[in-house]
C-alpha cells in the first residue's frame, strides 16, 4: 500500500523504487524489484525462468504448491501495523452565506446554477437544491444547458443576428443535446422528465424530440437544422376596416386610428395605380393619334354623331314611303 507523505514529512519504510539482482533457489538470476529482493517470503510463489508468453525463459513467478489464500494471509500478517491514519477533515457540502436573490432572466420555479451549485428560484431567491441525489443534479445541470442553448438560438432568430450568428448558435444547440442524450438518453425519458418537473421549460424541452413510444428512440427536431422563425413582415393595406383595427391591435397594442387610416389610404393607392396608369395610357395614345394627323376621339364622336342622323333621316324616309304605297293608312291620328 501506499500512501501520500503529508506536508512537510520524510519518506521512511522499506525501499521499493529501484530494481536489484535476485539468485533464486536453482541459482537462476533475475532483476526484480529491491523490496521482493530484499524480502522474497512476500512472493506468494516461486521465480523461475519458465515463462514462454513473449520468448523462451521469461521471468515468471510459479505456485509454491501453497493455497493461494493462506499464502495471501501470512504475507499481510508481515505487514506493518496501525499505520493508517485517516483524514480528520471533512468536506463540507457548500452553503449560501445569505440569500441571493433571483436573476430576471430566471423564471419562477426554473432551475438554474449558481456558483456551482444547483438552484431553484421560489419567489424572488434561489434555493439550492443539496439534497438531491448526485444523479438528479447531474441530469438538471444537463437540462439546464439544453435549455439555456435553445433559447439562445430561438433569440439569434428574433433579435436580427447575422446568419452566421444563428448557424453558431444552432451548432452549440446540437452540442450540447448531444453531450446530454449520450450520457442520459433523450429528454423525453420519465427520469429526465422527473428530475426536471416543476420547470416551465420543460415542455419546450420535449419539443425537441419526435419520440417513438415503441423504439424508445428520439430524433432531433428542424431546429436543430434550420431556421423555424422568419423575418416577420409588417402589413403595409388592408382592404376593410374591420382588418385595419385588428392589425393595429397586434402592431400596437391599441386602437391607433392614424395607423388604420394609413393602412387604407395604402390599400386604395394599391387599388387605384391600375386605372390611373390606363388613364395614363389613354392620354399618351390620344396625343400620338393628335400628331400623326389620325382623328381624335372627338372627330369619331362627330363621325358616329353624323352616321346616326343619316340613319334617322333614312327611316324617316323609308317610314314616308311605306306611308304612300299604303294608300294613307298611316294617316295621322286626331291626337296630333
Amino acid at each position: 500500500m501506499l500512501r501520500k507523505l503529508r506536508p512537510g514529512e520524510a519518506p521512511t519504510g522499506p525501499a521499493w523504487k529501484e530494481v536489484a539482482d535476485y539468485n533464486n533457489d536453482l541459482s537462476e538470476n533475475f532483476t526484480i524489484n529491491e523490496y521482493f529482493a530484499a524480502r522474497p517470503e512476500m512472493m506468494l510463489g516461486r521465480m523461475r525462468l519458465s515463462g514462454r508468453m513473449y520468448r523462451d525463459n521469461e521471468p515468471t513467478l510459479e505456485s509454491d504448491k501453497r493455497d493461494l489464500g493462506e499464502a495471501l494471509a501470512q504475507a499481510v500478517e508481515k505487514l506493518p501495523q496501525n499505520i493508517y491514519e485517516p483524514q480528520a477533515h471533512q468536506v463540507a457540502e457548500p452553503t449560501f452565506d445569505q440569500t441571493v436573490p433571483a436573476p430576471d432572466y430566471v423564471k419562477p420555479n426554473a432551475y438554474c446554477t449558481h456558483d456551482g451549485m444547483v438552484c431553484i428560484r421560489e419567489e424572488n431567491v434561489l434555493r439550492p437544491l443539496n439534497d438531491l441525489p448526485s444523479e438528479a443534479r447531474s441530469r438538471i445541470r444537463g437540462l439546464i444547458q439544453v435549455r439555456d442553448a435553445v433559447r439562445s438560438c430561438l433569440r439569434s432568430q428574433l433579435d436580427g443576428s447575422s446568419e452566421e450568428q444563428v448557424a453558431e448558435a444552432r451548432f452549440q444547440l446540437n452540442l450540447s443535446y448531444d453531450r446530454f442524450s449520450s450520457r442520459f438518453g433523450p429528454v423525453t425519458l420519465r427520469a429526465n422528465q422527473r428530475a426536471f418537473d416543476g420547470d416551465p421549460d420543460l415542455p419546450l424541452l420535449l419539443s425537441l424530440e419526435d419520440y417513438d413510444d415503441e423504439t424508445k428512440t428520439a430524433k432531433k427536431a428542424t431546429i436543430f437544422r434550420e431556421r423555424t422563425i422568419h423575418d416577420r413582415k409588417p402589413v403595409e393595406s388592408v382592404s376593410e376596416p374591420k382588418e385595419a383595427l385588428l392589425v393595429s391591435l397586434n402592431e400596437r397594442g391599441r386602437v391607433d386610428l392614424d395607423h388604420m387610416a394609413a393602412l387604407r389610404r395604402s390599400r386604395r393607392a394599391v387599388e387605384d395605380q391600375p386605372r390611373r396608369s390606363e388613364q395614363r395610357q389613354h392620354a399618351q395614345d390620344h396625343v400620338g393619334r393628335t400628331k400623326s394627323g389620325v382623328g381624335s376621339p372627338v372627330d369619331d364622336s362627330r363621325g358616329e354623331g353624323r352616321a346616326a342622323r343619316q340613319g334617322q333621316s333614312g327611316r324617316r324616309k323609308h317610314s314616308s314611303h311605306l306611308a304612300g304605297n299604303h294608300g294613307g293608312a298611316f294617316r295621322p291620328n286626331g291626337f296630333l
